[in-house]
């Protein structure tokens, strides 16, 4: 039995059961009454009376038709389909309370074409806060001009109903239009949750918010919304008009254009489908009528009640015993679109793969809003959002000729991400360099797309899960590829000038432009010494000073062989394997130091390999600033760095550096992987300032490192 009519199905039987026996229950008497003067009418009222209710329902399929519009731009389904949700909808509304029919229409429409449930709930309810903004005024607009004597209530009711839809509507329009507000709302209430469910809550609200939009960018199907709209409610007055037509003559004193308009502003104030209800605010919505025609206005009323509930609702029990949500679409529409390709269907669920995009964006983040407007202009579909540092947002996007890379920055930026597209344009045909293959700018940003691998993977993943020696094997052979393809080197010298510069630019003014906006770091700042997973460092101000006054340690830092070409960036994360081929990729190149030397990839490399700096990205936890026993500010931090790691380290320290590096350069290693733990800073205090005392303790363990490899003047 299950089976044969689904559990769907046989759940809203069920319910629809339920409300039927309490409808009649309710309604029973008021009803019977009703059908005691349509009972006593002659033969030409019920004629004009069923073609009121014939001309209603025709109304009722523009309306359906008018609900396709938004839902078409989703996914096209059958006009009938909607029909059949309309009526079901209807029959719950009229034997149940509180409209719930149109949750239950939207929840059958969503189903029966996999799409989202939200944004069918939201197209619904729209669509009904645009009938009764009408129907108001239209009725305070007659209140105002035609009628005597009206009940203060109905005035009430119509003053009360276009209030509430007028607001509704408005805070939709300006949700729709971005509202930061509105949208940092979302994200701070979507945040109470556990982090599977705040993904999946933004996910949804976010596509409501995605879907109106590209909707508004076709003006046909704006002009369709409005043309069926139009055509319902010439429909549905044009019947309430037979009625009128009908009962009320010229004696009964009623204003014919007000009495068609009555019976809808009865149905605003019910919440549940109350006959007698019904009929008491629609006489008293036609004002002061004579003595002797309260009983035509009464028998008009009644009348309009079963004209406005029963057929549909007849119509709706019937489809009830029909429905199914297998899916129902027009001819031509592919079954087969994934979620990716549109982010209002429902094949999968992929809101766990975009939690960092919708963050950002309901943060109000800027480049995040880039790549909406983007998406919503159909430019292309967003697959993965990677979360990186810097002022750059890259995403896996893809559009009908396949999946590629998109890298976007400000446009105030535009200078660094170009470095990058003429970098690898220049070596353009390289398998082991990623391929520019386009590049994009307007007044909000600049783009770049790069090839997309899809055999490709972290050279992270790769390292952990392969054999050592084979780890070992990939490392060499990226090094091996940057000196046979990219290095141009000179001899060794001494460059002091480009040193101190570097040195003041990249370390000292990004520790100096953070710590005014991050009180802790200020705070941690002013101790000469620091405690860090307990150990007592030199503080920042402090090793910096022993650094720049050691005979050796300084002068080794301006002591380096320049090269034409460097990554600029050659951390792990930067580094793919692809696996069609057993090759390393290189990606993200940031060729913009001061200092050109192979000095600086390393340093990159051993950021990742001696400090764990994908780890360390990896957890976000909070780093408070706390204080030793002794009074000195202390930092404690969970250093994940895994044993892999670690065993890479030893390699490059004994292998790799010394074949390639000086031996003044294997020592600046450390100060430079210092400094780029300390020039991420002014990034860090804007994305994460709960992780920032993380990577300056990280900076300041690598500098004591860095001038621990000298023997101190005293020792001298």
């Amino acid at each position: 039995m299950i089976e044969r009519f689904g559990r769907t199905r046989l759940v809203l039987l069920g319910l629809g059961a339920i409300g039927i026996a309490v409808f009649a229950a309710l309604a029973r008497a008021p009803l019977a009454e009703i059908f005691e003067m349509l009972a006593e009418l002659s033969a030409t009222t019920l004629w004009l009376t069923a073609g009121s209710a014939l001309v209603l329902l025709v109304g009722h399929l523009f309306r359906a038709a008018r609900t396709k519009i938004p839902l078409d731009n989703v996914r096209r389904g059958s006009l009938g389909a909607q029909f059949q949700a309309l009526s079901v909808g209807y029959f719950f509304d009229i034997v149940l309370p509180f409209r719930i029919g149109e949750i239950i229409r939207a929840f059958l429409i969503a189903r029966k074409l996999r799409m989202s449930i939200l944004y069918t709930l939201a197209a619904v309810l729209v669509e009904r806060l645009i009938d009764a903004i009408l129907v108001s005024t239209v009725f305070l607009v007659l209140a105002a001009f035609l009628l005597e004597g009206v009940r203060l209530l109905s005035i009430g009711i119509a003053v009360l109903a276009l209030t509430v839809s007028v607001v509704a509507l408005f805070l939709f329009v300006r949700f729709v239009g971005e509202d930061r507000t509105l949208l940092r709302i979302v994200w701070r209430g979507t945040a109470l949750l556990n982090p599977r469910i705040e993904a999946q809550a933004r996910f949804r609200i976010w596509g409501v918010l995605f879907g109106f939009q590209r909707l508004l960018l076709h003006r046909r199907r704006l002009a369709l919304y409005a043309a069926f709209s139009a055509a319902s409610w010439i429909c549905y007055f044009g019947a309430t008009a037979l009625l009128v037509a009908a009962f009320l003559g010229v004696g009964s004193g009623a204003n014919p254009v007000v009495a068609a308009v009555a019976p809808y502003v009865g149905s605003l104030s019910a919440w549940i489908a109350d006959p007698a209800n019904f009929v008491e605010t629609v006489v008293g919505t036609l004002g002061l009528v004579p003595v002797g025609a309260t009983e035509s206005v009464a028998a008009f009323a009644g009348a309009a009640f079963v004209v406005l509930n029963l057929p549909i609702a007849a119509i709706g029990l019937i489809m009830l015993f029909l429905v199914t949500t297998k899916p129902t679409l027009e001819h031509g529409e592919v079954t087969q679109t994934t979620s990716f390709e549109n982010k209002l269907v429902r094949v999968e669920d992929i809101s766990q793969t975009m939690p960092h995009f919708l963050d950002s964006y309901f943060q109000g983040e800027r480049l995040s809003q880039v790549v909406h407007r983007l998406e919503v202009s159909g430019r292309l579909q967003l697959v993965k959002f990677f979360k990186g540092g810097s002022n750059a947002l890259t995403v896996l996007a893809q559009t009908p000729e396949g999946r590629y890379v998109k890298k976007l920055v400000p446009s105030e930026y535009e200078h660094r991400l170009r470095n990058q597209y003429d970098w690898l344009v220049e070596r353009d045909g390289n398998p082991q360099l990623v391929r520019a293959l386009r590049e994009e700018r307007n007044e909000d940003f600049y783009a770049i797309d790069l090839e997309y691998r899809p055999a490709s993977g972290p050279l992270f993943d790769y390292v952990h899960q392969a054999a050592l020696e084979t780890a070992i094997e990939k490392i060499d052979d990226v090094w091996a590829f940057m000196h046979r393809e990219i290095y141009t080197l000179e001899k060794e010298a001494s460059r002091p000038e480009i040193r101190d510069e570097y040195v003041e630019e990249r370390l000292i003014s990004r520790v100096a432009a953070a710590a005014l906006v991050h009180e802790d770091l200020q705070r941690a700042l002013g101790s000469p010494q620091i405690v860090v997973n307990g150990k007592t460092l030199d503080n920042f101000a402090q090793v910096m000073r022993r650094i720049q006054d050691h005979p050796d340690a300084w002068p080794d830092l301006a002591v380096y062989r320049e090269s034409a070409a460097i990554h600029g960036d050659l951390t792990i994360d930067n580094i793919l394997v692809d696996a069609a081929v057993d090759d390393i990729l290189i990606i993200d190149p940031s060729d913009d130091n001061q200092i050109r030397g192979p000095i600086i990839d390393f340093a990159r490399h051993m950021q990742s390999l001696r400090f764990g700096y994908e780890f360390l990205n990896a957890d976000e936890s909070a780093v408070p600033l706390e204080q030793d026993p002794t009074g000195l500010p202390s930092v404690s931090y969970r250093n994940a760095r895994s044993s892999r790691y670690a065993d890479l380290t030893e390699h490059m320290q004994t292998e790799l550096m010394p074949r390639y590096l000086s031996a003044a350069e294997q020592r600046a290693v450390l100060f430079h992987v210092g400094l780029f733990y300390a020039r991420m800073l002014t990034h860090r205090v804007v994305i994460n300032p709960a992780t920032v005392l993380k990577y300056y303790a990280v900076a300041v363990e690598a500098l004591n490192q860095f001038i621990e490899q000298y023997p101190s003047e005293d020792d001298a």
